[in-house]
């Protein structure tokens, strides 16, 4: 690939082109959508006719979809601005329809009027409109030829305008593509990929067609309504809301059975999904498409880096080895963009070619050297701020990162590594404390720990630094680079956390507003009064029943069996799993994969950094083991996701040309399982 010239002289006019085009097309795009999911005995056409205050209602003022037999997802478009009178027709014909949703949205996605289904009027040839477990029955009278019903819309509905909201979404998107497109890859980067080259591109074409092909009319993904739920939020929002907020209360997805909001936390993977929905929204009026078109996006962005950047190439086998990871990407929750981030950082910082290793003197104060060198400060923080505000299970990146770089200057050795794991472990366990979940017996236990391991781990380092002065001379060096870098860190993520504080008050505070919220919205099972006064499923607060930490890995548990599968090949709500002998194969494959990365940081690196890497690969899976026996059992292997760039760190960046070989041919054996498992047990029960 050829780097395209581009005179920065025509980057104004081709954008004003550009967003002139879009606006057009978004403008004319319908100004609402009735948002219907129907199961019908057969197939037919569904009509919805509109009329504001004085309009009668006419053919002109209508719109109609067509539905097979079964269950479907219809977006019947509303081509006016506001509506007072709303009359569906269900069918054309005298079959019973039974409707699961029904809601009217605008142009892009935000519900502005969830309809009862208790407000639905007969209109005319109907024998039967009743709620029946929850859903509208729409029975026709035999023989009928044009039934439909009114539905209570209140005192009418007025479109939004969003006049302005997709401008700087679209700016952003423009230029990052602009970006994407313009970077080349060198000779050298583009022959290091080899085959995983056009492995990448069609894993990232099966994960394109796995999120438009699945379904939408029901949740068919793991808690993919309650993420979009959270990101809908931002459709028409900027700031995050506090807990409780009436707000997102009202959107009948945000809080699922467990009674919490995505957006009670900092991730701010929802508002910038929010925003890419918003600009996709004149294209695809499905809201769920678009914003699982945005893991498609994330995706599409690390296979281009890997293409674009030597430092990311051990990216590629990470994504190949696995189709649970390309499951993460091809529908819509936080884990694609926590994962992507973690590999990008912990890939990016790590690498040797990173210009903290370079003894060079600190920053100079001059325009010369900021015009040439501020991207290398600023990539690294943000990179490490965008951790921070992602799912909390990948926060053990940025330890990860300082643990390598503090192994390859000598600060640390394999007593301050195992202290580490140890302090991160109890810390891990502690944080559980935040989702109520920690009796007071495990708290104080693992709160001793912490504080031991800690105080043991800081004074280890403080000896080895008194020992060797050439530590010393280092950090003199490079102090002022790592002081700027934590500053821009600060100064990125800081903003989030500060909102949240403001919003909800300190820990405490919103702790206890998170409980009130939990015991609003919660089934009974997992509200936090029936858990603490012994209730709840039977699966939460395991050690607190009596059961053993060993009684995990035996039936009924089995946590090591579940978690492997789900590593693997675990698809809808662990509904459909691959056979397990592609899931042993690929479990083998894996960790033959791993055991090279370990031996080449062997090679390379001494003894210390495989085993920080050991170290942090134990602390995520006991992180795993001890959440589920503590707070409530989980064996997932997406929690586990949170290891992958530690696994893979020195896989074929430097390797020899024998095992460059052997790893590139288990990358494809794994590609090639993993492919049959996807579209065979995934694919094919998920789709529409």
């Amino acid at each position: 690939m050829s780097k395209v010239s581009l005179n920065r002289r025509w980057l104004i006019p081709l954008y004003i082109g550009f967003a002139l085009l879009y606006g057009s097309y978004f403008y004319s795009a319908p100004n609402m959508y009735l948002d219907v999911v129907i199961h019908s005995e057969r197939s037919s056409t569904a009509e919805v006719y509109y009329a504001d205050s004085g309009e009668i209602l006419s053919q002109e003022r209508s719109s109609r979809h067509a539905y097979p037999e079964g269950e479907s997802r219809l977006l019947l478009p509303i081509n006016q601005k506001s509506i007072s009178t709303l009359r569906f027709d269900p069918s054309q014909a005298d079959n019973t329809v039974t409707v699961t949703r029904l809601r009217v949205i605008d142009r892009v996605g935000v519900i502005l009027d969830k309809v009862d289904f208790n407000g639905v009027s007969a209109g005319n040839q109907m024998a039967e409109v009743a709620v029946k477990n929850g859903k509208l029955v729409l029975t026709p009278t035999t023989g009928s030829s044009d039934p439909y019903v009114f539905l209570d819309i209140g005192n009418g509905l007025i479109a939004r305008d969003h006049v302005g909201s997709p401008w700087m979404e679209l700016t952003l998107l423009f230029f990052l593509g602009l970006y994407l497109w313009r970077q080349p890859a060198a000779p050298t980067e583009r022959s290091a990929l080899g085959a995983y080259a056009p492995l990448l591109l069609a894993v990232l074409c099966i994960v394109l067609l796995a999120a438009l092909l699945m379904a939408t009319s029901r949740s068919v993904n793991p808690d993919e309504t309650m993420h979009i739920g959270a990101a809908r939020f931002y459709l028409d929002n900027w700031l995050p809301p506090a807990v409780g907020d009436s707000r997102v209360a009202s959107d009948p997805d945000a809080y699922g059975p467990w009674g919490f909001s995505y957006l009670d936390e900092w991730d701010v993977c929802y508002f910038f999904a929010g925003k890419f929905a918003v600009v996709l929204a004149p294209f695809i009026p499905d809201e769920t498409i678009r914003f699982r078109l945005f893991n498609v996006l994330i995706l599409f962005v690390l296979v281009r880096i890997c293409f674009m950047k030597k430092w990311a190439l051990p990216m590629a086998p990470l994504l190949l080895v696995s189709p649970q990871i390309w499951y993460v990407f091809s529908y819509f929750s936080g884990d694609a963009f926590a994962l992507g981030v973690a590999c990008l950082t912990v890939f990016y910082i790590t690498d040797r070619s990173f210009f903290l290793f370079d003894q060079s003197p600190g920053p100079s104060f001059s325009w010369h050297y900021w015009k040439s060198a501020w991207r290398q400060y600023v990539a690294p923080a943000a990179l490490i701020s965008l951790v921070i505000l992602a799912k909390r299970n990948f926060w053990i990146a940025i330890p990860f990162v300082a643990l390598i770089w503090s192994a390859r200057i000598g600060l640390i050795g394999r007593l301050e590594t195992a202290l580490t794991a140890i302090t991160l472990l109890a810390f891990s366990v502690l944080s559980l404390e935040s989702e109520h979940s920690l009796s007071k017996t495990s708290l104080t236990t693992f709160s001793v720990i912490f504080g031991v391991s800690a105080l043991l781990l800081c004074l280890a380092v403080a000896r080895r630094i008194y020992l060797r002065p050439e530590l010393v001379k280092w950090f003199r060096q490079a102090s002022w680079k790592m002081a700027l870098i934590i500053f821009l860190v600060i100064s990125i993520s800081a903003p989030r956390i500060v909102w949240d504080r403001f919003i909800n008050g300190s820990s405490a505070e919103k702790a206890a507003l998170q409980i009130t919220t939990k015991n609003q919205y919660a089934v009974h099972d997992l509200k936090p009064d029936t858990i603490k006064q012994g209730g709840g499923l039977a699966s939460n607060r395991l050690k607190d029943r009596g059961v053993a930490l060993t009684t995990l890995f035996a039936s009924p548990w089995n946590w090591h069996v579940t978690t492997v599968r789900s590593f693997f090949g675990a698809y809808g709500y662990m509904q459909y799993f691959t056979a397990d002998s592609i899931v042993s194969a690929l479990f083998v494959l894996a960790m033959t994969l791993c055991g090279l990365s370990l031996w080449r940081a062997k090679r390379e690196e001494g003894c210390v950094e495989p085993l920080v890497i050991l170290a942090m690969m134990i602390v995520v899976i006991g992180s795993s083991i001890l959440a589920s026996w503590i707070a409530g059992f989980q064996a997932q292997g997406r929690y586990l996701f949170a290891l992958l760039p530690f696994a893979f760190l020195h896989l074929n960046t430097r390797l020899p040309r024998p095992a460059a070989d052997v790893a590139t041919a288990l990358v494809v054996l794994s590609t090639a399982l993993g492919v049959f498992g996807f579209l065979y047990y995934g694919l094919n029960n998920l789709v529409r």
